[in-house]
């Protein structure tokens, strides 16, 4: 990527998020081998090579087909930031051109859904891989974020000898980046920046039209030969960002409209016409992001026992802990209180009355007109004068209880 001031100051803003995610690495014995063997696992077209390579690749591939399509893009920079929470953005200011800003963490979650969809669209690994484990999967992958803060996955087994299978992923995955970046694109071209955006209906407003303008710029791409990939690549961001909003999110951000009204308006103009497939996916994404409820025991039990996923990334002690934290998510307020007292009791910290702690937790997001997120209410739960005294091994499972019985509150609240 290009040397530019701009990139170091955007860099700046993710020094804490990354000191953080490094300091958890570092005291994990397991990261080692773990990445080691991620970086085996990752292939792109028969190629070895890690993810945040091949997505760096494909990210400057992309952008220069766009450039191509309009001039206007020549002086734009792109930004690829190692950031554990994937996002991606215009950053514009009156002394540098405009840059676009995108994480290797929306790429590699871009990339799991890719593979659940090409999985799915195929005979053999639907056999292999069937829905049930992949929708466990992306909920691994949710709760990891929701509660580790971290893009834990659970692997698959290469299967890059199936050249149409690998081949579909390549197809889907510059798709979807393609998109990303037509989006972000096409709010530059389109000159959103100089436009005042006044209220929420505004903002959607242009969030509609960079989706529609960018699926135009798609359309044109070279590399891009078929319509149905432009639409698949697009619904894959789409339901990415969807899948990010009900998983992380417990008052999303107005800022953008939902997937749904997205899609629905995509529809509406022509640009988008939906597959089965897509429709499959979508229904896949939903499901798995849907933390309020529970999954069923023996999705997890068909995930973690198969031999087609690659299930000692992390230790069993780890697995069971977001197996727990998942079957939490779908208790009743009774049941989770009863959990708490009872870890409170083995803590023995029968001195903690929690209705004290959880109304000091709820009264510090008495404003979430800018949205609230599981994160946010971490921080809070983690450092409360009461929870945060617990000591181990119960601090973890008085923290986690506590989120989700905080998150049911204020989901509560919103009903």
């Amino acid at each position: 990527m290009s040397s530019d001031p701009r990139l170091e100051d955007l860099q700046n803003r993710y020094t804490n998020k990354i000191a953080r995610v490094a300091n958890v690495l570092a005291t994990d014995p397991r990261t080692k081998k773990t990445i080691r063997r991620a970086q085996r696992e990752m292939k792109w077209s028969g190629l070895n090579v890690s993810l945040e390579t091949a997505a760096e690749r494909m990210v400057e591939e992309v952008f220069r087909d766009l450039s191509e399509l309009d001039e206007r893009l020549n002086g734009v920079k792109i930004a690829l930031v190692e950031d554990e929470f994937p996002e991606a953005g215009t950053v514009h200011d009156t002394k540098y051109f405009p840059y676009i800003h995108i994480s290797t963490s929306l790429l590699g979650l871009m990339s799991e859904l890719t593979q659940v969809q090409a999985d799915l669209g195929s005979n053999i690994m639907r056999r292999r891989r069937p829905l049930e484990t992949q929708v466990a999967a992306l909920r691994y992958l949710a709760l990891q974020w929701s509660f580790h803060g971290l893009s834990g996955t659970i692997g698959r087994k290469s299967s890059l000898r199936f050249g149409t299978w690998s081949s579909y992923i390549y197809r889907l995955m510059y798709a979807a980046t393609s998109f990303i970046l037509a989006h972000e694109a096409a709010h530059i071209l389109l000159g959103h920046e100089h436009k005042a955006v006044r209220n929420t209906a505004e903002s959607h407003k242009l969030e509609y039209e960079a989706d529609a303008y960018g699926l135009e710029l798609l359309h044109k791409m070279p590399l891009i030969r078929k319509k149905s990939d432009v639409t698949s690549g697009a619904m894959l961001v789409l339901d990415g960002f969807d899948f990010l909003v009900r998983s992380q999110w417990v008052i999303p951000p107005q800022s953008h409209p939902s997937a749904a009204k997205r899609i629905d308006s995509l529809v509406q103009r022509g640009l988008l016409q939906p597959t089965d497939l897509d429709e499959v996916m979508s229904k896949v994404a939903w499901a798995s992001s849907d933390t309020v409820e529970a999954l069923p025991s023996e999705f997890w039990q068909d995930l973690l026992s198969s031999r087609h996923w690659v299930t000692d990334f992390h230790s069993e002690q780890v697995y069971s802990e977001i197996v727990n934290i998942d079957m939490m998510c779908g208790m009743d307020e009774e049941l989770l209180l009863n959990a708490l007292q009872e870890t409170l009791k083995e803590a023995n910290r029968q001195d903690i009355d929690i209705n004290s702690p959880l109304r000091r937790i709820m009264a510090k997001f008495d404003d979430t007109s800018y949205g609230l997120s599981l994160h946010d209410i971490d921080d809070v739960v983690s450092t409360d004068p009461e929870i945060s005294t617990v000591g181990s091994p119960y601090q973890l499972a008085c923290n986690y209880i506590t989120e989700i019985m905080v998150r049911n509150h204020m989901l509560s609240k919103e009903d």
